[in-house]
């Protein structure tokens, strides 16, 4: 691993931190409070975190490196395959396996995280 990459990775891991703060946040409100479906209000949280995510990948890991007309609309389609990624295994670790919900996002964000690192690194931003 080269420098510029593991430097490029913490700050993407710095970067997804906080939309993923966002995310559980909502995500835990829409459970506790409102009641939602786990996966439902997951997707959901997800879906609204992602804009937090692209300003500040844009911005700070990729150094605005791509212009928005180009990158916002790959970064939608990782996103959207990120989402399917993420509701799939809250789904099956929520509903299949009775995995308690936050434990089932601690696993989905996981398995999203290496997704849209690559993703983004490879394709969005590059």
């Amino acid at each position: 691993m080269t420098f510029a990459f593991f430097n490029q990775l913490t700050r993407f891991a710095a970067v997804g931190a906080s939309a993923t703060g966002v995310q559980y946040v909502l995500l835990a409100v829409l459970v506790e409070s409102f009641r939602s479906d786990p996966v439902v209000a997951s997707a959901l949280s997800f879906s609204l975190s992602a804009l937090a995510n692209y300003i500040l990948n844009h911005r700070i890991t990729f150094s605005g490196s791509s212009s928005h007309v180009r990158a916002l609309p790959r970064f939608v389609v990782v996103a959207v395959l990120g989402l399917g990624i993420n509701t799939s295994v809250m789904a099956a670790a929520y509903q299949l396996l009775s995995v308690h919900y936050l434990v089932a996002q601690v696993v989905a964000t996981a398995v999203v995280f290496t997704w849209t690192f690559m993703g983004s690194r490879l394709w969005t931003f590059r």
